[in-house]
């Protein structure tokens, strides 16, 4: 073998161990890189960035939309505050705002971290504008979620899941990521996953909690024995603050209903006699029933729903019309487990429908 030759073959053989060094030792690749390939299938059932001149949000066709921040599908100037999830849906009507839903981890301290408040940045922030809505989001996540969304398929039902990362720790600590699942069989509900990072400081519990009732205009709560109005919950409720909120309210596990197939299930409707003045179009398109649900299994006896209210919108302070409205929506378990579940729905199905009995409007 010639001298040249050797030589060439020995800096071939160099390039290759020293590729295959930088490729084992390398860390997880940052929040800005985006895989070549996606490997979600290009149908008209699932919605992506893609449709929707590539924002970050991710659906399914006539049903729920989840998108984050900066993303802007309407129905709130600006799209709404950094920190929260913004909902929704979809069908022949157009498409309809729904709500925001907030990250709130309680750690072992028992302070409260508010994505909202806090302007917590929801990754991607930098998603694909072109094609691809996979994204490697935080070097600490699992090898396992490197892909922001996939398709996996079980028992021939398809279903989207996408992970979403907290760019900032909150004040207190907590560092935590979420993962949401949407199903070709359930189009109507999103399927959270609730996670601590590695680095978080200890957590208590985690609540998701839908804060944007007031637009809706979402006034009875249904429980197992009662349907509540919030204006009999909080009938001497009326500051006018945009900050100010009714005090809190609790529902105990024996007080929630359930839905025919035994989930634990807590829903909230505009009233019969709502004025349907609304500020936007985006409210007037469907009668929907927003809902919280646990499947069977994913509770054990110690969840409770939680609800508060505002008598004034929160973006401009002007009075609701109609009267107070329940404003921050939840339903909680009290001890936070890693990959806890959580369902929220947004559905044009009524509460009966949903296994949920019609009672007379009952002050608590």
């Amino acid at each position: 073998m010639q001298k040249g030759t050797k030589i060439f073959l020995v800096i071939l053989v160099a390039i290759f161990v020293l590729g295959l060094f930088i490729k084992i030792n390398r860390p997880f690749q940052n929040a800005n890189t985006i895989p070549e390939k996606s490997n979600i299938p290009q149908t008209s059932k699932w919605l992506l960035p893609e449709n929707f001149n590539g924002q970050p949000a991710w659906g399914i066709e006539n049903g729920v939309i989840i998108s984050t921040w900066p993303g802007n599908l309407g129905g709130i100037a600006g799209g709404g505050p950094k920190g929260l999830f913004r909902i929704y849906k979809g069908g022949e009507k157009g498409l309809a705002w729904v709500n925001f839903i907030s990250i709130e981890p309680i750690t072992q301290n028992s302070l409260t971290g508010f994505s909202e408040l806090e302007s917590i940045l929801f990754v991607p922030n930098n998603y694909n504008k072109t094609s691809n809505p996979e994204q490697i989001i935080d070097e600490k996540l699992p090898q396992s979620y490197e892909n922001l969304a996939t398709i996996t398929k079980e028992n021939g039902v398809e279903q989207l899941n996408i992970l979403f990362g907290i760019e900032n720790s909150y004040i207190n600590g907590a560092h935590v990521y979420i993962t949401a699942h949407i199903r070709e069989d359930k189009p109507d509900e999103i399927e959270f996953r609730m996670y601590a990072q590695k680095d978080s400081t200890e957590i208590k519990k985690i609540r998701l909690s839908s804060t944007a009732g007031n637009f809706n205009h979402l006034r009875i709560l249904w429980l197992a024995d009662k349907t509540l109005d919030a204006r009999d919950l909080y009938p001497n409720y009326k500051e006018t603050g945009k900050r100010d909120f009714a005090l809190w309210t609790d529902f105990k596990f024996g007080e929630l209903a359930k839905s025919f197939d035994g989930s634990l299930i807590v829903a909230t409707t505009r009233s019969e006699d709502d004025p349907g003045q609304f500020w936007n179009d985006y409210f007037t398109k469907y009668q929907i029933t927003q809902y919280w649900k646990k499947y069977p299994g994913s509770f054990d006896g110690d969840e409770f729903s939680s609800v508060n209210a505002k008598y004034v919108f929160w973006h401009n302070g002007e009075k609701i019309p109609g009267g107070v409205s329940y404003e921050n929506f939840e339903l909680n378990s009290p001890i936070f487990e890693q990959g806890q579940k959580v369902w929220f729905g947004a559905t044009e199905k009524t509460p009966n429908q949903l296994g949920l009995k019609k009672f007379e409007s009952t002050p608590n």
